[in-house]
């Protein structure tokens, strides 16, 4: 198992322990919010119950990594697109296509570039005023320098 797989594993079982089971009224709350949020009907877009500064900082986790994982999965999607020409029988020359392909590769690299860093500082902003600020700190330098020596050469 590599490391991100590791971390899938670790916020799989963390959001295991987070999530309540949603009673009726808040079922009937969060149909509501998701029907306003979809088809842009007035009315709240979000729950409005308070989350704990555990659920708060595992929200900040989560979304972070659902980013970076949308990133990586358009990144392996280009090996895909890259194979095939789908559009025989049309002006779009084969070298376009091939060119956008690239762009959008080199694009997405620097998107998941942004990301991770804006992760890193997420993750020390959670631990900021704790015992464990300067731990953060350290690792999270480390870890830019990693992913800049890393993505430096896309």
């Amino acid at each position: 198992m590599d490391g991100f797989e590791k971390f899938q594993t670790s916020i799989h079982q963390v959001s295991l322990g987070l999530i309540k089971p949603v009673t009726m009224q808040q079922e009937e709350e969060l149909v509501e919010v998701i029907r306003n949020h979809l088809f842009k009907r007035k009315g709240p877009t979000v729950l409005l119950e308070k989350l704990s500064i555990q659920e708060q900082a595992f929200q900040k986790v989560f979304y972070g990594y659902i980013e970076i994982a949308h990133s990586l999965d358009s990144l392996q999607n280009v090996e895909i697109y890259i194979r095939r020409f789908p559009y025989s029988g049309t002006t779009v020359k084969k070298v376009r296509y091939l060119q956008f392909i690239i762009e959008a590769y080199l694009h997405e690299i620097y998107i998941l570039n942004v990301r991770l860093i804006s992760y890193l500082n997420s993750i020390v902003r959670i631990y900021k005023k704790t015992e464990y600020e300067g731990k953060a700190v350290s690792v999270s330098r480390i870890m830019s320098k990693s992913v800049s020596t890393a993505l430096a050469g896309c």
